[in-house]
């Protein structure tokens, strides 16, 4: 229960930061954008947030 509950807050904080990034990036002008990270068509993002999330939450527990 515990590990459980560590998961969904971990879960839904860095989805929150995520998002405000993203909202951030889709601000800045094409000239100002991260050459480093490039920023994903939004229904890529989305699917490959959600698809993080689900890893996060079912990942097996370590030992101990």
């Amino acid at each position: 229960r515990d590990l459980a509950t560590e998961r969904i807050l971990a879960v839904t904080t860095a989805a929150h930061h995520l998002c405000a990034d993203r909202a951030r990036a889709e601000e800045r002008p094409p000239a100002q954008a991260s050459p480093v990270r490039p920023r994903l068509p939004f229904e890529t993002w989305r699917a490959n947030l959600l698809d993080m999330a689900i890893a996060a939450m079912t990942a097996p527990a370590t030992p101990g």
